[in-house]
């Protein structure tokens, strides 16, 4: 929070001497902290106001209710969504 408020405090006087300045906060996703999360209600890795994040926690549970199971898998190019039944 600091680093944050001394940024602001920072652009607040560089902008007063009409100099711009912004702070920009980005956060990364690895593929592990993706796929513990995957089948969490409202989780997505979509863009925001793009999807709810409850398909693949809808689907998990549909899944589950009936005695399956689902996994997903990332591969080289995309992923592999495997759903099995008993039977």
């Amino acid at each position: 929070m600091n680093l944050l408020l001394n940024a602001r405090d920072a652009i607040a006087e560089a902008q007063h001497n009409g100099a711009a300045g912004a702070i920009i906060i980005t956060t990364r996703r690895d593929k592990h902290e993706i796929l513990e999360r995957v089948f969490d209600p409202f989780f997505t890795t979509k863009s925001g106001g793009k999807g709810t994040g409850l398909g693949l926690a809808v689907s998990h549970s549909i899944i589950v209710a009936h005695g399956g199971h689902i996994s997903i898998t990332p591969q080289i190019q995309g992923t592999m969504v495997t759903v099995a039944f008993p039977g």
